[in-house]
């Protein structure tokens, strides 16, 4: 099988479709930029506070909205505010 691309179709099918396959080739024009996700798992307390504590919960979606949104400033504002996150995701694809 063979993907053209690397956008966010693929990056959903492919590790699901590849260890079904004799043979996956890859192609890409420019390589995504990839960070980590640092992603966790919740534990009992937090998971408790966010199901029965509705200001808890709505805080905590608002304060991801806006890490998540700061970030147009670095794309379309001040491009040279791009540094860190760039050797952050060099960084994670080498390792």
């Amino acid at each position: 099988m063979a993907v053209v691309g690397t956008g966010a179709s693929a990056v959903q099918f492919v590790p699901e479709t590849a260890p079904l396959l004799g043979q996956l080739d890859v192609y890409q024009r420019t390589p995504n930029w990839i960070i980590p996700r640092h992603d966790r798992a919740y534990g009992p307390r937090t998971r408790w506070l966010l199901a029965n504590m509705p200001g808890v919960r709505a805080a905590y979606r608002a304060a991801l909205y806006w890490r998540h949104e700061a970030r147009v400033l670095a794309f379309a504002v001040h491009p040279a505010l791009m540094r860190i996150p760039q050797r952050t995701a060099v960084r994670h694809i080498e390792e």
